[in-house]
């Protein structure tokens, strides 16, 4: 029982250190604040977009290829080079439990694959931080924002 309320422990403390490196302080959004386009750009201008639509499904565009279960993909390198970008779809869902560090959940339509996202505000605008693969230091992760309608 110690050993696991202190594997437990260990495993808070590491995400509330990943969500302090992410800048800004976790907001809680609702569902109708999520819909929408957001955007991130890669290290050579490449814009990477994911439509929210209100019924619980997402598309994204011009990701790199492989964040969503690519076969051998792994997961704590983030790929250097943009230029085969990957599209697909799935759904979301938010999960507003007590003790929740990542409340948007992101399922690829390959079963079991997919990201956990955390909103933060900052200098009065928020952004979407997503981690794809493992919770852990090596996972990569990509930080977007809402396009303004």
């Amino acid at each position: 029982m110690v050993k696991r309320a202190l594997g437990a422990s260990i495993v808070a403390a590491a995400i509330v250190i990943f969500l302090a490196g992410c800048g800004g302080r976790p907001v809680v959004m609702d569902e109708a604040e999520i819909v929408g386009e957001w955007v991130t750009s890669g290290p050579n201008d490449e814009i990477a977009s994911l439509m929210f639509a209100d019924d619980g499904m997402f598309s994204f565009t011009g990701m790199p290829k492989g964040l969503f279960c690519a076969e051998g993909f792994d997961h704590r390198i983030m790929p250097d080079d943009w230029a085969e970008p990957d599209s697909s779809s799935g759904t979301w869902e938010l999960r507003h439990l007590d003790g929740i560090s990542f409340p948007l959940a992101l399922s690829d339509k390959t079963a079991g694959c997919g990201a956990l996202g955390q909103f933060t505000e900052s200098d009065d605008s928020v952004a979407l931080t997503l981690t794809f693969g493992r919770l852990d230091e090596g996972s990569p992760d990509l930080r977007f924002h809402q396009r303004a309608e």
